[in-house]
This record gives structure tokens, sequence and C-alpha cells, in this order.
């Protein structure tokens, strides 16, 4: 896969951090974060960096005596990778969903400089129609799948544009649209990061690392402490005047036998007036 290419006299070791952050910028990528270290000593120094792009730290193949060397070194390494990761990624979304392909071929050939893609239709004469399309961008025609409305004919040439594009040397301005475009429009790719935003803690990450031509990954292990993620802090409050204690009197309960006292001596009353009353009538009738 070519590079894009640098602009006549700038070194290419002294552009990479710039390439990078551009790169990350179109593609809707979380800006890169770097953490170098001093490997040696104050008057031998050996800088070693470190940069996270994406949830991937890319650690500089060799130390150097120049903090920017071991940052240009990293970037390079962090550049070329995450190229080729986004155009992998924009390939399989293309090839699961067609929703965005033309609004991503109609950027793309602004972004080029090129006139608008034009599209042709081919209906089939059978009971069910089916619809084949073809499009032309740049003067290259691509043909789609056979589809069952117009509408997914030309997404689905749109989608064999793109994915012709993909595979050729000159990718890399076709994978910033893709990633940004699913980014943007589909929720479950996650939010979109515009601007220095770092990567989240809970993601998963990999470390790689390049020794003698060799790629090697491994677990995530140290996170600098500007990607960390802030928790707050929370404090009991403290009131001036301490709290007063008021004495509450106790409840007194009555005794159950005390009210079984009171209803007896109270049916009791009752008795002797019946009994009176009885007493007066058999006088009467005397």
């Amino acid at each position: 896969m070519s590079l894009p290419q640098l602009p006549l006299g700038i070194p290419e070791e002294a552009r990479w951090k710039t390439r990078l952050q551009e790169f990350t910028q179109k593609a809707s990528i979380p800006l890169p974060v770097y953490e170098t270290s001093n490997e040696g000593v104050p008057h031998a120094p050996l800088f070693q960096s470190r940069v996270w792009v994406d949830g991937i730290c890319f650690i500089s193949s060799n130390t150097f005596s120049n903090r920017k060397m071991a940052e240009q070194d990293a970037a390079k390494l962090a550049f070329i990778c995450t190229v080729q990761k986004v155009k992998e990624e924009g390939y399989s979304l293309i090839r699961e969903s067609t929703v965005f392909c033309k609004m991503i071929v109609n950027e793309y050939a602004l972004k080029m400089g090129w006139t608008a893609p034009t599209y042709t239709m081919n209906e089939s004469n059978a009971p069910i129609p089916t619809f084949i399309s073809s499009l032309v961008l740049n003067g290259v025609a691509y043909v789609g799948d056979v589809a069952r409305s117009k509408k997914e004919a030309e997404q689905s040439a749109a989608r064999s544009a793109i994915l012709s594009i993909l595979e050729s040397e000159s990718s890399t301005t076709m994978s910033e649209i893709v990633k940004s475009k699913y980014k943007l429009y589909d929720p479950g790719m996650g939010p979109t990061h515009g601007s220095g935003i770092t990567p989240s803690v809970n993601k998963k990450r990999k470390e790689v690392d390049v020794s003698a031509g060799n790629i090697a990954t491994g677990p995530f292990a140290h996170i600098p402490p500007s990607a960390q993620m802030m928790h707050p802090q929370f404090k009991k409050p403290t009131t001036g005047t301490p709290i007063e204690l008021v004495p509450v009197p106790l409840i007194q309960f009555v005794p159950a036998s005390w009210e079984q006292g009171v209803v007896s001596s109270v049916s009791g009353q009752m008795k002797n007036q019946k009994n009176k009353k009885k007493k007066k009538k058999k006088k009467v009738e005397c």
C-alpha cells in the first residue's frame, strides 16, 4: 500500500506526527496521545516514545538522542498501521451495508476534484422486475449486483466503486470518508470525537512494538496521565452547629389487667341496677 506523498522540501522523517494528526481528524478517530521517556542519563539521553491511537499503543522501534525523533518514529509506525486498519474496517463496513455508498462516492468525487458520478439503469422484463445499475466515476465504469429496486441497484453500483478504490493504491482518502460517515451516522460505532479526546480507559488496548522488523502485540500495560479518566470525589458536608438531642418522654402502657377490672366493675353496676328494678316491680304488684 502506497502512502500519500509529502510536500516537496519537507523531510519525510519530520512529517509523521503531522500526517498522523491529519489522518485521525479526517477519519474521525481520537487524536493521538504521546508519552516519551528517557531511558538513559541526562548527559546521554536515550528517548523512547509511545503513542496511543484508536485504542492501540505504538512504541518507537529504537531509542533516540532527541525527543522529537523518538516521537516521529512512533508516529510513523502508528500512521502506517492505522491507515491499514481503517482501510480494512472500511472494507468490512461497505460489505455489510450499502446505505451510505452513494453519499460516500459523491464526497469522494468532490474531494478528488472530479465530476459527479453518472448512473445508468437496466431493468429486466420478468414478471417480478429486477434492476442492475452501473456508474461512471472519473472515466471508469463500475457495475453493481442485481437488486429488487432502483435505489438498491444504485447503492450496489456505488459499493462496487468503493470496494474497487479501497483495493487500489490511492485508498487513503476513501478510507477516511468511509470511516467518518459510518461513525457519524451509525450510533452503534460510538460517538464521534472531533478534537483532542483521549482514548477511553475501559476500552481494550494493545501495544505494538517493532523489533528487528517484527510486529508484536501484547496486553496494555500503562496509561499516560493525560489519557486517564478523571473520577469526581465526593465529600460529606459539614455543618457549623452541632445537632442537639431533645429528650422524648417514654410512652406508658396500661396493663391489660386494669382494663379487665374496669370492665368487670361496670358490668357489676349494671347488674345491681337491674336487680333493683326487679324488686320495685315486685313491690308494686303486691
